[in-house]
């Protein structure tokens, strides 16, 4: 809900030198952000892993991400079945949990109500099912990265776990997400950031001199990378429309002068040249009508079955 507001946080890299200037935040800049910034209703990170499953006969290697239990507050989205994490279940020592998405509760646990508390095995290990997302619940969001490895969606959710405080602040490895308060805009959660960024590169100048911040909106991030592709398709549909309407047009028209006879002897009866003009108009309106209706239809459909037939690669980075 209001994903408007959501944003991603970035370490900005103040002498790139010719790399990307925005990379993953360290593990305790992340903590210092979230609490010495006052622009965010909720901040979490997230970190990609990978996790073998061991239940039946046959184990499946899952996307897995490990995220910090105010992911939830971030993204505003509610298990399907159970709960999401506790703030005390993301420590390192607590008791191993673990969030499912709904299409392997659905493919690998027969869409089982009672999966909620049960246990299962995940790398050698056991951990307890907390919930189940809802369905076309994708988390992390599909989108090529200035800089490191591809963030996936996952098929399960893991506490982060991580004691922020014991990690160098040279270590980058977090993607950070966070959801403005109302009435905050990026710019001034981005100008707040970076003199919190400001003040660490004083405290902490080892580690922390070419750092600051960098807030991006969700949705402007996942779209970034594929925009060009996206003008592609449109300039390659309006070409088509354009084409589509002058053979239209030409149709028209010819349907028109072939109907030359019958014009002229409507006005040797008596008809005006604007109720003939009447005529030919609404004929055209109810042929439009019928046609964008259809058009419409078929768009509906389109759209149902657009994501299998995009190219695969569209979002995501091999």
């Amino acid at each position: 809900r209001n994903g408007e507001r959501i944003v991603v946080v970035w370490d900005r890299n103040l002498k790139p030198e010719g790399g990307s200037p925005l990379r993953s935040a360290a593990p305790a800049n992340y903590a210092d952000w979230r609490e010495q910034s006052r622009s965010f209703a909720a901040m979490g990170a997230v970190r990609a892993a990978r996790a073998i499953l061991q239940e039946g006969d046959v184990p499946e290697s899952l996307n897995a991400a490990r995220v910090s239990a105010e992911i939830a507050g971030v993204l505003g989205a509610e298990p399907a079945l159970g709960r999401w994490f506790l703030p005390e279940e993301d420590r390192t020592g607590s008791e191993r949990v673990v969030v499912l998405s709904h299409d392997l509760w659905r493919r690998r646990f027969g869409s089982d109500p009672a999966i909620i508390a049960r246990t299962i095995r995940l790398d050698e290990q056991s951990y307890r099912v907390a919930g189940v997302m809802p369905p076309g619940f994708v988390f992390p969001p599909p989108m090529r990265l200035p800089a490191g490895s591809a963030l996936l969606p996952a098929d399960v959710w893991m506490p982060l776990g991580q004691q922020t405080t014991s990690s160098p602040r040279d270590s980058r490895y977090l993607r950070v997400f966070a959801r403005l308060l109302p009435g905050v805009t990026i710019g001034s959660a981005d100008s707040e950031l970076n003199t919190v960024a400001e003040r660490l590169r004083g405290e902490y100048p080892a580690t922390n001199s070419e750092s600051g911040a960098r807030v991006v909106s969700l949705h402007e991030q996942i779209v970034e990378s594929i925009r060009p592709t996206l003008w592609m398709l449109m300039a390659g549909v309006v070409l088509l429309l354009l084409l589509t309407c002058a053979n239209l047009s030409s149709l028209l028209l010819g349907r028109i002068v072939a109907r030359g006879r019958e014009m002229s002897t409507r006005i040797a009866l008596g008809a005006s040249s604007a109720r003939l003009i009447r005529q030919v108009v609404t004929e055209n309106l109810l042929l439009a009508a019928a046609g964008g209706a259809v058009a419409l239809g078929l768009a509906h459909g389109l759209l149902q079955a657009l994501p299998a037939l995009l190219p695969p690669d569209l979002l995501t980075v091999p």
